[in-house]
């Protein structure tokens, strides 16, 4: 079996699906030292034909996003609806 071509790569972006996004904001912080954060709220409002498993949904989330050195960092909060990020 070969590797995938992204082993041994850096990465430039990781999410982390949060359950309290002003909470994340402030752990952050403190545990991992991202200080500054640019927040998104209702992310999903204006998007139509939203779909979760094939069915129509009114999936609703919001964001927040730093830099850990060269890498950003995603806050992600599930707000309403179904979605990958309430699963």
């Amino acid at each position: 079996m070969t590797n995938p071509s992204f082993i041994g790569r850096q990465f430039d972006q990781i999410c982390f699906v949060v359950r309290d996004l002003a909470e994340a904001i402030d752990h952050w912080p403190r545990v991992n030292g991202v200080e500054r954060w640019s927040k998104a709220y209702d992310l999903a409002k204006g998007q139509v034909d939203k779909r979760y498993w094939g069915e129509p949904e009114d999936v609703q989330f919001s964001c927040a996003y730093g830099f850990a050195g060269a890498t950003l960092i995603e806050l992600a909060e599930h707000d309403g609806g179904h979605s990958g990020y309430r699963d």
